[in-house]
């Protein structure tokens, strides 16, 4: 497997314990990409958990300085942002979610998610061009 396109969802998991946190982070030595919006999506998860309490405030923003750190190879959602429009029509997501499928597809690279709603709506969507694993399959 070459380059891989990732999401939030599997970023975050390099600053939070959570499942599936190992198998994210041994993808950190690939050659990753993803949408400019991907630091903003990590911003609020890291919100919401210091708002729930299972992170203090200064830990939220300190994962989110390592995160700003991360190598990974950021593409103007401007460069995306038509075709993910697209997508997020035919497959019933969110246009942020079809910003990652958006630079997949251009990259013709698969996209690794823990999000399994996603990767079910891309095969249900039979979006055949489309690469998407979860971690758990990795």
């Amino acid at each position: 497997m070459t380059g891989l396109v990732i999401d939030a969802s599997v970023a975050v998991k390099w600053v939070v314990a959570e499942n599936d946190s190992e198998i994210a982070d041994s993808l950190r030595s690939r050659e990753l990409a993803a949408p400019s919006l991907w630091l903003l999506e990590c911003a609020n998860v890291l919100w919401v958990k210091a708002r729930r309490g299972e992170l203090r405030r200064d830990q939220a923003l300190s994962r989110q300085r390592l995160l700003q750190e991360s190598p990974i190879l950021i593409v103007p959602v401007e460069r995306l942002a038509d075709e993910a429009v697209e997508l997020a029509h035919q497959l019933d997501v969110t246009p942020y979610d079809a910003a990652y499928l958006a630079l997949a597809r251009q990259r013709r690279q698969p996209l690794v998610t823990a999000d399994k709603k996603l990767q079910r709506r891309v095969i249900e969507g039979e979006a055949n061009d489309l690469t998407v694993l979860s971690l758990a399959d990795l």
